[in-house]
């Protein structure tokens, strides 16, 4: 607002006469809008009377229309009872003309089964009789095949081993030297105990 300040009186009343058009122009549009809102309200107000009279309108049809189907839908519901009773009666006898049948042909049944599972068992222990003295058989050959394979390999590798067993005799038969170390003592004791244990080994 300092520019105002030190303005002629008639420059001021002409610019307050703008400033005051403007808001009452402002003031004019604020009070219609309020009167289009109040409008709207009233026309949604209304509107929504309306739905819910005819909502319930609706539903009152509906809660008739459920009555006189529930009535009906009672009506059969007793209907197919009865029948379902007669029915069922029918299904019972013709069941117990069908479960003696039934029960016939399945003793035959079982009877032949039988006589089948006592063949079959027998046939079995038979085949399984001559498989098992097969393995036994097998086993046994292969057994005695690798006791000949491990014969022929120990009988080739004999002058090797005497070799060996005569240079670990010769180490075993160095006389263990006499030290003072603890460190040393356990070393030669370990080193002794190798060279016997590799001997028994040959």
């Amino acid at each position: 607002m300092q520019f105002l300040v030190g303005l002629a009186e008639a420059d001021f009343q002409a610019h307050l006469a703008v400033a005051t058009s403007k808001y009452q122009e402002e003031l004019r549009k604020f009070e219609e809008t309020e009167k289009e809102l109040a409008r709207l309200r009233q026309a949604d107000e209304t509107r929504k009377a309306k739905e819910a009279e005819e909502a319930a309108r609706v539903a009152k049809a509906q809660a008739e229309e459920r009555a006189r189907l529930d009535a009906v839908a009672a009506e059969q519901a007793r209907a197919q009872a009865a029948i379902r009773e007669a029915q069922d009666k029918i299904e019972a006898d013709r069941r117990a003309i069908e479960e003696g049948k039934r029960k016939e042909a399945e003793a035959k049944a079982r009877a032949e089964e039988l006589e089948k599972a006592k063949a079959e068992a027998a046939e079995r222990a038979r085949i399984e009789a001559g498989l098992e003295a097969e393995r036994k058989a097998k086993a046994e050959a292969a057994r005695l095949e690798a006791e000949k394979r491990e014969a022929e390999r120990l009988a080739a590798l004999a002058p090797e081993r005497e070799k060996v067993c005569k240079y670990l005799e010769a180490l075993g038969g160095i006389p263990v030297p006499s030290v003072k170390d603890k460190k040393l003592q356990v070393l030669l004791s370990e080193i002794d105990s190798a060279i016997a244990s590799v001997l028994a080994r040959v």
